[in-house]
């Protein structure tokens, strides 16, 4: 029950997103991925990576969101980071750091870094993210600017 599966989660009518969850229990799943948006529902929806969620099954085999059962015990923080940082090992020291720290972290889409820190802990993402990307810079790391033609 602990091994992490592919759920292929609902939200409303026309949304649907798979990504890892480990079972919790019977209908229970906490997320290995923070999904990006809930589609069609009538509530402003926020998940993340750690929460447990409740879900029912679909008659095509799917998962359908119900409820958030618990928030996991992390703070979200998004920041956006271009692409020749992410492939450097400035951001490998980062994200070792974080992980560290028992945090986690994903690129959700665009260069969108959303760091998962333990609530309480004395890591600051703010400081060590900015160490790592002045570092970069300094070592001549640089995003070029979009081709404007």
């Amino acid at each position: 029950m602990n091994e992490p599966e592919w759920l292929d989660l609902t939200f409303g009518e026309r949304s649907l997103q798979r990504g890892p969850a480990i079972c919790v229990g019977r209908g229970s799943y906490r997320l290995g991925w923070t999904p990006l948006f809930a589609g069609d529902t009538d509530e402003d929806l926020e998940l993340y990576w750690g929460d447990v969620i409740e879900v029912e099954p679909t008659a095509d085999d799917r998962q359908r969101f119900v409820r958030i059962v618990a928030r996991g015990p992390f703070e979200h923080l998004g920041y956006v980071v271009g692409p020749a940082f992410l492939q450097s090992p400035y951001f490998d020291v980062f994200t070792n750091a974080l992980e560290t720290a028992r945090g986690s972290w994903e690129v959700l889409i665009n260069g969108w870094l959303l760091a998962h820190v333990p609530i309480g802990s004395s890591f600051d993402v703010d400081e060590e993210l900015l160490r790592e990307r002045i570092r970069a810079y300094e070592a001549g790391v640089r995003d070029e600017p979009p081709n404007s033609d």
